[in-house]
């Protein structure tokens, strides 16, 4: 599910039987910010209070897991690389350049996809180099 509220994104997750027992939020930007900022305790309860606003059948039926705030990790300071324009055909062939035995993968070298698909991109790439370099 989609919204325009704090929690921009919900993703009901199906088990092997296709039954839904657990539900992924999704919160960017200035509303992860804002979140970030509270006591997680505060957190769950907005974005349980949003989701049951947004969608009433969840009421007493959710239970919180677990909380993952990439901006708060200190090695990530977020979830996305974003590039401005004209950044990517200046910059992304100098930043996937091997330095001597050194080869960098990950999505911030990748031409053509971003996430997870960028990452796998540039790995295609780098075992390339390695063979290369055997």
């Amino acid at each position: 599910m989609w919204s325009d509220t704090a929690i921009e994104r919900v993703f009901a997750i199906p088990d092997a039987k296709g039954a839904i027992r657990n539900i992924c939020v999704w919160v960017d930007g200035r509303e992860a910010r804002m979140l970030d900022r509270l006591p997680q305790a505060q957190q769950i309860a907005t974005v349980v209070d949003e989701l049951t606003r947004l969608r009433p059948s969840t009421k007493g039926a959710l239970e919180y897991v677990t909380t993952v705030s990439w901006g708060n990790d200190s090695f990530a300071k977020g979830a996305y690389s974003h590039l401005a324009p004209g950044q990517c055909t200046r910059f992304a062939h100098a930043m996937a350049k091997p330095a001597g035995r050194l080869f960098f993968a990950g999505e911030d070298t990748a031409i053509v996809f971003s996430g997870m698909e960028g990452a796998l991109e540039s790995a295609d790439r780098v075992v390339g180099e390695v063979i290369e370099v055997l």
